[in-house]
């Protein structure tokens, strides 16, 4: 992933409040996930950022997505922290192994 849209999803996760991250959370509890290409695995899936039916499980990078954002993300920002690099490197690993 290239480091200009790592840096701008970095600041799109941490504009994500605690609470919104707990309702994402709250949602999502128990639904089945949806199989699809992800955003970063497939530009033309830009539009599932918004998609907030299901989770997403990306089935060519691994990846699980919450209403637009990486499952782990969302975990992070309902407890209430900031995004660190480490995070972000995660991020980076698994969508960039489908490469």
């Amino acid at each position: 992933m290239h480091h200009e849209i790592v840096a701008s999803e970095r600041a799109r996760f941490e504009g994500l409040g605690p609470s919104e991250a707990k309702t994402i959370l709250e949602r999502m509890e128990g639904k089945t996930p949806t199989m699809r290409s992800c955003w970063y695995c497939n530009g033309a899936h830009e539009h599932l950022k918004s998609y907030d039916d299901t989770p997403i499980m990306c089935f060519a990078c691994g990846g699980w997505y919450l209403n637009g954002y990486p499952a782990p993300i969302v975990a992070i920002r309902a407890r209430g922290e900031a995004i660190t690099d480490e995070a972000m490197a995660q991020v980076v690993e698994y969508t960039t192994e489908s490469d």
